[in-house]
């Protein structure tokens, strides 16, 4: 059996836990509405507002590469700004038999503003559409949902890290960006039935 010399210039994943970062300070608020205007008619708007900087400069633990984080920097992966908007509409559409036929239509919004990444780097900011309805009549029930409605290309999670896809190229020691897509528009079809 032959034997093969790996590359150590080549990047490999490794697993990794949580990292430390030191002491921080978070400030926030969240707002959260309801309303029902119309009884077929609701509604709900959620804002989260966060300010989550470092306190201080993390040390890098030994063997591993500087961080690229800084004392006042905006902690990496939160959103200052996140919006939720839901609105639906229920009704009795008609009667068939003994039974109404019942139906709903609701909308979904998220929006993600900016989220801050090492190195002074930011992911762009994502906004999101969804939609669902349904029929229901006596024991059966029918329904669909669609995420990401409009077929969004965005990044679920985003890092930025020292990495080298070439094998015969030296490391660069720079931070390269690195995503993990979001889902696509996807159809969700359902059929109950209620005892």
């Amino acid at each position: 059996m032959k034997s093969r010399k790996i590359n150590e210039n080549f990047a490999r994943p490794a697993p990794r836990a949580t990292e430390p970062i030191g002491p921080t300070t978070r400030i926030g608020a969240v707002f959260y509405t309801q309303a029902r205007p119309l009884p077929w008619l609701y509604g709900a708007v959620s804002v989260t507002y966060v300010k989550a900087t470092l306190d201080e400069t993390p040390t890098p633990e030994p063997g591993e590469p500087p961080s690229g984080l800084q004392a006042g920097d905006p902690i990496p992966f939160v959103p200052p700004w996140l919006l939720r908007l839901d609105l639906g509409a229920s009704e009795d559409l008609v009667d068939l038999g003994k039974h109404p036929l019942h139906g709903k239509l609701g909308f979904g919004y998220t929006f993600l503003s900016e989220r801050p990444l090492r190195f002074s780097e930011t992911s762009p900011r994502v906004n999101l559409l969804e939609l669902n309805a349904g029929l229901s009549w006596w024991f059966l029930e029918l329904g669909f949902q669609v995420f990401n409605l409009l077929d969004t290309r965005y990044a679920a999670q985003e890092f930025v890290f020292e990495s080298n896809w070439n094998p015969n190229a030296a490391p660069t020691g720079q931070p390269a960006r690195h995503i993990a897509a979001g889902a696509p528009r996807t159809f969700l079809f359902q059929i109950g039935f209620r005892l």
